[in-house]
């Protein structure tokens, strides 16, 4: 027997050892003691589980057979539509605003009637059993028009369905909610970046008026209005508004956020691999500050990129397909079209990639799966793509996802934001 190689192991304050598995996603904990005095028992989990293997057993090949045949058999259908490239501010850093936001650029009536039959028919093919529906833009509200038939329509199928909307929540006021709830959306992703100066010099309207207020009363009268209503708040860190995130978290906090709100804290993507570290290290000390305060986190991070499963489209608002939301718009990078039943050759190229092949011997790819593929393309609008490793990052916020405490140095104390 031999010790899993995509065993990843660290030790807590408490003295215990937590170990987690990548290749079958387990996790365990055991004092230290326990782990030099086992018992047959033992043993047998830890078989069972994955933690020990056989001496004769090619783990780099179960890995990469893995994660082949997590992206070819998922019966989770999962869309974007991109209902609107139209959007109602001028955010400084959208990474859409280099060619996706068009004035007038709304999904039209007969491309989303095709969407919503390009879905059905790809849920009938697949024998899908679940499937999920995230509006997209820009700022998809811009074109609820859209949002209101393809909620109505994917509502009457067979299987669970379930929405999501992505929005800057500037136009979340109350009678479109209520019209959102009829429609059983009830899912937001919002973004909050920082308190009101740093928000507002960042997320603006194209006048240049800020939308901190005006997001901040939306999300409240969401929660009187919606009582099912599941909101993430998402934060994009990088060194203009990290320092300005804690003293966020204290308001929200006093607002009750915690109580209803999940954060989702990520970076903004930088072409500057040492900047990029030391955000990272940051955003796990705002993550322990957010979690010493009662926040929910959803670790985003803490997944595969779906862009080689079978199971995963963007819809733009003209009607063709992409694999990559970062990738929307930009046509050389389209792999099919709603108005044609085979795909485009790039579609086949895409879900071929293998980034996980030289990762094969790190003891987290099967939760990252090699990163993304187009990170450093995403950053620089050209080129080739790059491999940024962020094993490092992601160990942190596994221990913090299992809540256990690492290093108290350098965490941000909430005495020191009076």
């Amino acid at each position: 027997m031999k010790w899993s190689k995509y065993n990843c192991q660290w030790c807590s304050e408490e003295d215990y050892l937590i170990t987690y598995n990548s290749l079958n996603n387990t996790i365990i904990s055991a004092r230290k003691e326990e782990f030099e005095n086992m018992l047959e028992e033992d043993y047998k989990q830890l078989r069972e589980e994955g933690f020990i293997v056989d001496d004769s057993i090619d783990e780099s090949a179960l890995m990469e057979s893995y994660i082949q045949r997590r992206n070819k058999e998922t019966k989770s259908l999962s869309c974007w539509v991109f209902v609107s490239n139209d959007c109602n501010l001028a955010c400084s850093y959208c990474w859409e605003k280099g060619g996706l936001l068009k004035s007038n650029s709304n999904m039209n009536e007969a491309t989303y009637k095709k969407a919503v039959a390009w879905i059905i028919s790809k849920v009938n093919k697949k024998s899908m059993e679940s499937l999920a529906i995230t509006f997209m833009g820009g700022e998809p509200l811009l074109n609820i028009k859209a949002i209101e038939y393809v909620a109505l329509q994917l509502g009457n199928i067979s299987i669970p369905v379930t929405f999501n909307v992505i929005t800057n929540g500037v136009l979340l006021e109350a009678e479109m909610v209520k019209k959102l709830a009829r429609l059983n959306i009830h899912s937001y992703q919002i973004t909050l970046d920082g308190t009101v100066a740093i928000h507002n010099s960042r997320r603006h309207y194209r006048d240049g008026r800020g939308t901190f207020d005006k997001i901040v009363h939306n999300i409240a009268m969401l929660i009187d209005e919606d009582p099912d209503a599941s909101i993430v708040i998402r934060i994009n860190v990088d060194k203009d508004n990290y320092k300005s995130v804690p003293y966020l978290l204290k308001l929200l906090k006093s607002l009750q956020y915690s109580q209803f709100a999940s954060l989702c804290v990520n970076d903004t993507i930088l072409e500057d691999d040492s900047e990029n570290e030391f955000i990272l290290k940051e955003i796990v000390k705002i993550l322990q500050f957010a979690q010493k305060l009662g926040f929910h986190i959803a670790y985003g991070e803490l997944n595969n990129c779906w862009m080689m499963s079978e199971s995963w489209y963007m819809i733009n608002m003209d009607g063709l397909l992409y694999k990559c939301p970062s990738m929307v718009g930009n046509k050389d990078y389209a792999v099919g079209s709603i108005d044609l039943k085979e795909m485009y050759d790039t579609y086949y190229v895409q879900i071929a990639k293998t980034p996980w092949k030289e990762c094969l011997n790190c003891e987290l790819v099967g939760l990252c799966s090699g990163g993304c593929p187009n990170r450093e393309l995403i950053a620089k609008g050209a080129g080739h793509c790059k491999k940024v490793c962020r094993k490092a990052y992601m160990k942190e916020l596994l221990k913090l996802k299992y809540n256990f405490k690492i290093e108290e140095e350098g965490v941000y104390d909430e005495d020191t934001l009076e």
